[in-house]
Order: C-alpha cells, then structure tokens, then sequence
C-alpha cells in the first residue's frame, strides 16, 4: 500500500466522521430552537459536501491505482490492458493542475471532471463493496436521520 493510497483513505474516513458528527449533533434535542427547515438544509449542504470529498478522493485513489497496475504490466511486457483512453478515466487531465500556477477555472473544471467520473463510479463502488461506499452509506443514513427526527 502507498503513502497516497494511505492519504486518500484517512481523509476519507475523518470527512466522514466530522460529516457523521455534525448530522449527529443535529439530531439532537439541545438545538430545537431552530428552525427546522435551517437543520435539514445545513444537513444537506454538510452531507453533500462529505459525499463529493468521498468520491472525489476514491477517484483519485483509483486512478493512482491504475496508474500502478498499468506501469506493472508495461514493464512485465503485457500488453492486454487497454490504453487510458478507453477507460474510466479517459477525460482526465494527465495531471492536476499546479496549485501554484493553474487558474481557479482550470482548477474547477478538473474538480467538475473528478466530480462527473466519481458519479459515473457509484455502480462500480457499490458493487465493489469498499470503504468508499460504506462511507457514503453513513454520510446518507445520518443525513436521513436528520431529515426524519430535526
């Protein structure tokens, strides 16, 4: 296991708990002076947010993956896997873009094209049965908790 593949599943697993957290809190009975309507929409906002850091780094995780398996054949001389371009992650730069350097535009529209591959993803993280999804299954269970009990 790399130290990236390590990165990408800690912050999977504390946005998640800071998600499951917040909703938690929400739920309870020391803040039913608001309104209802803020609860559930602050619920959603958080929620969505936890769910899109959890696709987007199980992207990012794939994709370095990928990227390794894909080195490991080339260099063992296998040629049966097929080329990026055919893949999950054919729309994707070669890269992201340099902090330092890249526009806020070319930024977001990386961020839109991880966003668009990790929805494209969900039937395969499900039936992958990963952490990602178990993740993703929490972050929705607290947010209808919310939504049932605010």
């Amino acid at each position: 296991m790399n130290e990236q593949h390590t990165n990408y599943r800690d912050e999977q697993f504390w946005f998640t708990a800071a998600v499951v957290t917040f909703n938690t809190v929400l739920v309870g009975k020391d803040i039913a002076c608001i309104p209802k309507c803020s609860l559930v929409f602050a619920s959603a906002l958080v929620s969505l947010l936890g769910a899109i850091i959890i696709l987007t780094r199980w992207v990012a995780d794939a994709r370095t993956h990928a990227d390794i398996v894909r080195a490991e054949q080339d260099k063992k001389g296998s040629k049966s896997h097929p080329s990026r371009e055919s893949g999950r992650f054919k729309h994707f730069p070669k890269e992201a873009p340099n902090p330092e350097f890249a526009s806020v535009w070319k930024r977001f529209y990386y961020f839109l094209v991880e966003l668009s591959t990790g929805l494209q993803a969900v039937p395969y993280i499900v039936v992958e049965g990963s952490g990602s999804l178990f993740y993703l299954l929490l972050i929705g269970l607290t947010f209808l908790a919310v939504c049932l009990y605010a």
